[in-house]
């Protein structure tokens, strides 16, 4: 069976300010088509046909724009909260639906990436009983995490101090959360009750050291669009032919 994704598009994406005021973050443009016009084309190009994507703020805006999906090659299943959940939270009520085909995808709605998101299914299905393999790149971040000799996740430290990052070699840049991870249906079970509930901080980061999360590193292009000058700066690179997405 064919992977499914859930693509998280609830929040406000407040710090672009004026540009999200009456615009949903992800469907701001970039090179010609909305941010999750480029994640949709991409899953499709990586194996997946159906999407799931969570909708709360300028919710009704979504379908406007994107339609089924049918144009990205997916098939989209809007889900409209009435609330925000969290990234977790959402992942919750999406859970069942995802599970039905085994392992899926979890992505944000702000990040486009040209990595091959069909390498995360793959080291998650070669290190049973590994529950999730995220997505990392490297930078100076207020998080860090640490990856073992075999790929495994042994620290992953939110907004850690100057003590605690010392404590595990995690000082300067360090691997972080690319905002993509690919889960196995077992991890559904890991869900805490209660919203909003958050899925790196809640859910993954207790998995550190358990031998039960992965770590990826980045191949390819990655832009979390959360400030105007990340999109502008995406818009031309996408323009330039800079990315490297995989063929239809």
């Amino acid at each position: 069976m064919n992977p499914r994704a859930l693509v998280l598009c609830a929040g406000a994406g407040t710090r672009l300010g004026a540009l999200t005021a009456t615009t949903p973050k992800p469907l701001l443009g970039a090179g010609g088509r909305p941010l999750l016009g480029w994640i949709l084309a991409h899953l499709r190009n990586c194996g997946v046909r159906e999407v799931a994507v969570n909708v709360h703020c300028h919710a009704a805006q979504f379908p406007a724009v994107i339609g089924d999906g049918s144009a990205y090659g997916v098939a989209v299943r809007w889900l409209r909260e009435d609330a925000l959940y969290g990234t977790a939270g959402s992942l919750r009520r999406a859970g069942p639906w995802l599970a039905e085909s085994g392992p899926f995808l979890v992505c944000y709605g702000d990040v486009v990436t040209d990595h091959p998101l069909g390498a995360l299914l793959t080291d998650l299905a070669g290190h049973p009983p590994a529950l999730a393999t995220m997505l990392l790149h490297r930078r100076t971040s207020n998080s860090a995490i640490a990856l073992d000799p075999q790929g495994a996740v042994s620290a992953f430290l939110e907004r850690p101090d100057d003590a605690q990052r010392r404590a595990h070699g995690l000082e300067g840049e360090t691997w972080v959360n690319s905002g993509i991870c690919a889960c196995t249906p077992a991890l559904l079970e890991r869900m805490p009750a209660g919203d909003p509930c958050d899925l790196p901080r809640q859910v993954l980061a207790p998995l550190a050291g358990t031998g039960l999360l992965r770590g990826q590193a980045l191949a390819g292009r990655r832009v979390a669009v959360d400030a105007p000058e990340r999109l502008h700066a995406l818009g031309q690179s996408l323009a330039g032919g800079q990315w490297r997405f995989s063929p239809a």
